[in-house]
């Protein structure tokens, strides 16, 4: 009876050892609920509507959750245009180093596009813009409106705004515009933060 027991043996030692694999893979997934909720902007440095700032100052923002570097960085930029040469990540914030000083007595636009996303793929709530000046106030022209877009959708349009007296056709790859704005999800426009008195043209560029 012993040499008929012995072979069984690691036969059934097998069979437990594929039913506890098989266990091991059951159960409901881990991770908690899938992230839907889209991010923003928690806070700027510097504030929108912030004068006398440094020519050699830092531009920093945080956001509401972790974001993924590269779409989230290559979303910024600035106007007029300065050359960003490094995106610095800590945590929620993203620093921008920049090739040159800033102008004196210049009004710049901080631009962050939608395009910005987290870590789980969504997408930024809405289009952010800070202005701020490195002169002792901010200008107090403002042009607003509401775009009337047809074959497109006017929300998360962009809006160029060119001194009236420049010469030649704005290119769009140049981003060589004196302010830029954004169109809301309500068909509405805000370009805050130019000089008076003054004319200007704008252009709307859709992608």
């Amino acid at each position: 009876m012993r040499t008929l027991r012995s072979p069984l043996r690691p036969a059934v030692a097998c069979a437990l050892a594929l039913l506890a694999v098989s266990c091991a893979r059951k159960g409901p997934p881990t991770g908690g609920p899938p992230d839907l909720v889209a991010p923003r902007i928690t806070s700027s440095s510097p504030d929108s509507g912030a004068a006398r700032i440094a020519r050699d100052a830092r531009l920093s923002i945080t956001f509401s959750e972790g974001m993924e570097p590269r779409s989230a960085g290559e979303a910024v930029s600035l106007a007029p245009p300065v050359e960003i040469v490094q995106r610095r990540w800590s945590g929620r914030t993203l620093t921008l180093l920049l090739a040159d000083s800033l102008a004196a007595n210049r009004t710049y636009t901080w631009f962050v596009s939608p395009s910005a996303r987290d870590r789980h793929g969504n997408p930024l709530d809405r289009g952010y813009a800070f202005v701020f000046t490195t002169a002792e106030t901010l200008p107090a022209g403002v042009l607003e409106g509401t775009l009337a877009a047809r074959g497109f959708p006017a929300a998360g349009t962009y809006l160029w705004c060119y001194e009236a007296g420049r010469t030649g056709v704005p290119d769009s790859t140049a981003r060589d515009f004196d302010a830029r704005g954004f169109v809301d999800a309500d068909g509405r426009f805000r370009v805050v933060g130019l000089p008076t008195p003054g004319r200007y043209r704008l252009w709307v560029f859709a992608d």
